[in-house]
């Protein structure tokens, strides 16, 4: 159905017929014209055959079979004409024609191989019209992505851009030089006009685009607008990106993500005042082995050898920070700095690191910062004579003391910069009595313009093709310095913009099909091999929404023959299968990068550790991945073979050392050395992480390994852990204070927006945790009812309540049987229990306990056996029954909760309980719980009645501000679909990877809640989860950690996504379940 037109594809009925009509499938162009005035004024200017292609789109058609886009129909196009060919045998029946013709008018506009974010994208593409561009325009539009090109204008126009288009050399280099102009870019994208060198048309260009893909430097060519392009385009669509993005977010009160935060700016006369020399000379470390007159004598000697070191600080007349000195002294060091000057409650938090303007002098220096608890970490750069921009990752910064935890950018609390002399040895002495070294070495001079924070963040912004700097054949090493050259500047200016940036440098472009041929990344200039247009615009396309490609720069080519010594390579063979997600394997091992001049991004350690084994990552099995390794060479060392290993499939040996002592010590401290049973890993074996801190979708352990979490502080974190908005409205209360054990006011908000969510609620009791409301509730309904006896169901958990720690016995019948010592068994015999979504085993109960049951109690979705949804038909006769026989119906949605519905479970099934107890949601992540019900029986609580419920904390302020801010970011447009998005595509990725590697599996979602079972299913009861393999469970929990993923450890537990999980998490999360699967 296709063919190959120079790396573009287009459509056989289009090469057919190009006099054709537009089809109908495909939106008229569009032009970015700002309004009337501007589109007549640019009218004349687009070319005589678009204008008149113009007007046949706008007369109206009829659907016919000659509009079908089989491109934007993807695979299923052959499942159509299949159908087409069998009703042209059947020709005589003009009912089923019709509904062909439907069919195939209302598939014709639906995508098959849309990506789910890409109707929400706006993409930049530059370069448009080239090699590359061309192939990757068609790419992004079959993936649903709205696409914009910038290209040069080639008729009229007079300004100096289309000037600079007219001239040969830069015809044919520019990005908008192929054979057929523009006219070879499909009709769906919106042109722009205008040239990368000039400001105010990037400017323009960038207006609303999400993303930007660069490739207008995919050629390796010298050309007479090579820096024009090359460096001031890509320095021109950066800087016009950033400025867009800061200039709608300044409209909206607030910093663009992309936007660089000031550390110090020295136009600032408080950052002037703040800055000063704050260590010069030796640095004396205390021996406590020493006495006082030894100690002493050592800070004289100290003394002596700084006596001819001087450094100062200073401001010059260009509002500089001028640092400069010398350093004499074996040891010595000069170092400028000050603390951070931030506003309150702001830090360093979520930043990627540091950039520094500065002019120099040839010489290293560090960057120092300092935590507050007084740990330190440096990081070296080297700089040029003149101007540098330097950026340094906090990844880059190592601890001056070994044992000090790796840097958190939101501990940092002072930035300097020191420097370090190095001894240098003369070639020559050339006076008489002149030293051997070079005195030169000690001198220094260094003038900071600023030092800004780069913003953080999960996605590449920017994906620039580059070119490779390897040597070859058919270019000579002074045109190739001159072509890398002006590269390497704009690669360096795309880095320093602050925006999530991904670099592609491709060996030599050739003209042949991609996806078929297996490629190399690798990183360091050794590649010489060629590659596929197509291939080169598959991976800026992955890259697009791949957190393993933000802030990366990487050769890429086809498989060949390495030199000796550098024999190995990450081999990734791709099949051309849209759900083939080849580049996070390929990049997860590679080096992110470090400073703006990359001359040897692999270090000799990784390069020795990477010569000993050649990975290749296969998709001969469907989907799936298969790691081959090479023999280690004789001599070389087993452990590096491992460690390279690991990394190449993606995972890592966890080094959990930190988390295994402080449990270790918490078991002599706490009983099991934990606060809740769960937390022990007692149900997946091994030892508990032990957390250190949480953000959004993340976790962090003591150890400082990252995950996806999906346990959500067992819930509650439904907007985002640590969420910023609830962060700011906790900070503000608690300038209030902590707990009043009064009334107030946020009491009354946060039960209104209770009552005014909840079907079942008219009056709501806060407490401090769902035991309690759940406790309590069952008082409720004894007192309501003056009757003793409880229905719970097996599996159900409310808490570790005396009533609720039962279970049934030999028979639904019989007396409930104490599930822990301690609880009376009179107690025990008051709690009936049933089996779940059985109604028949509830109607036992009630007829053998005729008027004695004061009220049922259960999980609405069950999420302590596992995940376990009711059908419908269940909660609505158990809403009959209590009805029927005056018992009260209790919803325990201290899990559901606000986190399947706006209005709970309740809402979601349409069963309207009695009384509800929630938690977990309500309280935001603070200690809090609820019940609530009809006014009446609410009313028989004290003071207002006579069932009697206390407490000193309920209703802490805090808690309320939580639970207020928190339901507030739930009622807003879009939460829930989105919960009810990420999470089924992830329960369906996970139950898609356990079916491709042979492992029963079953499992389902409802909204924000989720859970899977090791066994066929179908799961209704928590007698059916027993039969589930939990020993299989545990393998698969030990494997998930070690890719990066937190679930709940325990096979009968729910898992939990949040507003601020996104489709990159989930698709990371079922990568490894997937590699997790293939390995059990």
């Amino acid at each position: 159905m296709l063919t190959s037109l120079r790396g573009g594809l287009l459509p056989i009925g289009q090469q057919q017929s190009s006099g054709r009509a537009a089809r109908r499938a495909v939106a008229p162009r569009a032009t970015s014209s700002g309004d009337k005035d501007a589109e007549e004024q640019a009218a004349p200017q687009v070319p005589k055959q678009r204008r008149r292609r113009r007007k046949v789109q706008d007369e109206p058609r009829t659907f016919q079979l000659d509009d079908l886009n089989p491109v934007s129909m993807g695979r299923k196009s052959r499942e159509v004409f299949d159908d087409v060919w069998t009703q042209l045998q059947r020709i005589g029946n003009p009912t089923r024609s019709t509904q062909l013709v439907d069919k195939l008018a209302q598939l014709a506009d639906v995508p098959e191989f849309e990506s789910p974010d890409a109707p929400d994208t706006t993409v930049l593409v530059t370069g448009a019209t080239g090699r590359v561009g061309r192939v990757l325009v068609r790419k992004l539009l079959l993936r649903g992505y709205k696409v914009r090109a910038l290209v040069r204008q080639r008729d009229g126009g007079g300004d100096a851009a289309t000037a600079v288009a007219s001239s040969a050399a830069a015809e044919a280099s520019s990005s908008s030089s192929s054979e057929g102009g523009d006219e070879a870019i499909p009709q769906s994208a919106e042109l722009v006009y205008g040239d990368v060198g000039d400001y105010a048309a990037c400017r323009k260009a960038v207006d609303g685009v999400d993303k930007i893909i660069c490739c207008s430097g995919a050629r390796s060519m010298i050309t007479a607008d090579l820096a024009r392009v090359e460096e001031q385009g890509v320095a021109n669509l950066a800087r016009a990106f950033v400025d867009s993005r800061n200039a709608a977010a300044r409209k909206q009160g607030r910093l663009a993500p992309s936007a660089k935060r000031e550390i110090a700016d020295f136009r600032d006369e408080a950052h002037q005042e703040a800055w000063d020399v704050v260590a010069l000379g030796p640095p004396v470390a205390e021996d406590p082995d020493q006495n006082s007159a030894q100690r002493r004598a050592r800070r004289r000697a100290a003394d002596r050898a700084r006596a001819r070191d001087i450094a100062e600080a200073y401001i010059n007349e260009d509002d500089n920070l001028v640092f400069e000195g010398a350093v004499y002294s074996r040891g010595g060091l000069a170092e400028v700095g000050a603390r951070l000057s931030m506003p309150p409650g702001e830090s360093l938090g979520g930043s990627e690191g540091l950039v520094l303007r500065v002019r120099a002098d040839e010489h290293a220096y560090s960057c120092v910062v300092r935590a507050g608890g007084g740990a330190t970490y440096t990081t070296k750069f080297n700089t040029r004579k003149g101007y540098n921009t330097l950026r340094l990752p906090f990844n880059s910064f190592r601890s001056v003391n070994p044992e000090d935890p790796p840097l958190r950018p939101e501990d940092v609390e002072y930035v300097g910069i020191r420097f370090e002399p190095r001894m240098k040895i003369l070639e020559q002495v050339i006076e008489p009595g002149q030293g051997m070294y070079d005195q030169t070495a000690n001198r220094f001079t260094l003038e900071v313009d600023w030092i800004k924070a780069l913003p953080g963040g999960t996605e590449t912004d920017f994906v620039l093709v580059s070119c490779s700097g390897a040597p070859r054949p058919d270019i000579e090493k002074p045109q190739l310095d001159k072509l890398v050259a002006a590269k390497r500047q704009g690669e360096a200016a795309l880095r320093n913009s602050g925006l999530g940036y991904t670099v592609v440098r491709p060996g030599p472009l050739m003209e042949e099909a991609g996806g078929y041929k297996a490629l190399v990344f690798d990183q360091g200039n050794r590649i010489s091999q060629g590659i596929s247009c197509a291939d080169v615009a598959d991976v800026c396309l992955k890259a697009l929404h791949n957190p393993e490609a933000r802030n990366k720069t990487f050769e890429v080519c086809f498989e060949y023959e390495p030199e000796e010594g550098l024999e190995f390579y990450e081999l990734i063979s791709h099949l051309p299968d849209k759900s083939n997600s080849y580049l996070t394997p390929a990049l997860a091992p590679l080096t992110k990068n470090t400073f703006c001049k990359l001359p040897r991004l692999v270090s000799e350690a990784r390069r020795a550790a990477a010569a000993n084994m050649q990975v290749a990552l296969t998709s001969k099995a469907a989907l799936g991945c298969t790691l081959a390794r090479k023999p280690a060479l004789a001599g070389r060392s087993r452990q590096a073979v491992a460690v390279r290993a690991v990394a190449a499939e993606t995972a890592t040996k966890l080094n959990t050392k930190r988390s295994e002592e402080i449990f270790k010590e918490a078991q002599d401290l706490l009983p099991g050395g934990v606060n809740s049973p769960v937390r022990a890993f007692k149900s997946v074996g091994g030892q508990p992480i032990v957390f250190d801190r949480v953000k959004g979708a993340y976790c962090w352990d003591v150890d400082n390994n990252k995950y996806i979490d999906y346990v959500g502080s067992w819930g509650p974190a439904i907007v985002g852990a640590c969420n910023d908005e609830v962060n700011e409205a906790l900070k503000a209360q608690i300038e209030k204070g902590t707990s009043f054990g009064a009334p107030c006011e946020l009491e009354n908000v946060l039960a209104k927006m209770v009552i005014e969510r909840v079907p079942s609620v008219e009056m709501v009791r806060f407490v401090n945790s769902g035991t309690e409301a759940c406790l309590s509730v069952v008082r409720l309904m004894r007192a309501y009812t003056g009757r003793e006896k409880l229905i719970k169901f097996t599996g159900c958990y409310h808490g570790h309540a005396d009533q609720f720690l039962v279970q049934a016995g030999s028979g639904v019948l019989t007396l409930g049987l104490s599930d822990s010592p301690g609880v009376p068994a009179t107690t025990a015999a008051a709690t009936l229990t049933a089996q779940y979504n059985n109604l028949e085993s509830v109607k036992a109960l009630f007829e053998a306990n005729k008027g004695e049951i004061a009220g049922l109690i259960l999980e609405p979705v069950v999420g302590n056996s596992g995940f376990i949804p009711p059908t419908k038909e269940f909660l609505q006769g158990l809403r009959e029954l209590c009805t029927q026989e005056g018992a009260v119906l209790c919803f325990d949605e201290v899990m559901t909760g606000f986190r399947i519905a706006k209005g709970c479970a309740q809402e979601y099934f349409g069963v309207t309980p009695d009384v509800t107890t929630m938690g977990k949601v309500i309280g935001g992540g603070l200690p809090v719980g609820a019940y609530g019900g009809k006014q009446e029986i609410m009313q028989m609580v004290a003071p207002a009645g006579p069932m009697y419920q206390a407490g000193t904390l309920s209703g802490n302020p805090l808690a309320m501000v939580a639970g207020i801010k928190t339901l507030e970011i739930l009622a807003r447009p879009g939460a829930y679909e989105h919960l009810d998005k990420v999470t089924k595509r992830l329960i369906n990725g996970i139950l898609e990877a356990g079916k491709e590697t042979g492992h029963a599996m079953c499992g389902s979602s409802i909204s924000g809640m989720f859970g899977f079972f090791f066994c066929e299913g179908p799961v209704a009861s928590f007698e059916d989860a027993k039969v589930a393999d939990t020993e299989k469970f545990g393998r698969f929990h030990r494997g998930m950690l070690e890719h990066g993923v937190y679930l709940a450890p325990s096979q009968f537990e729910a898992g939990f996504t949040s507003l601020a999980h996104t489709k990159e998490d989930i698709d990371r999360t079922i990568e490894a379940a997937r590699a997790v699967l293939k390995s059990l």
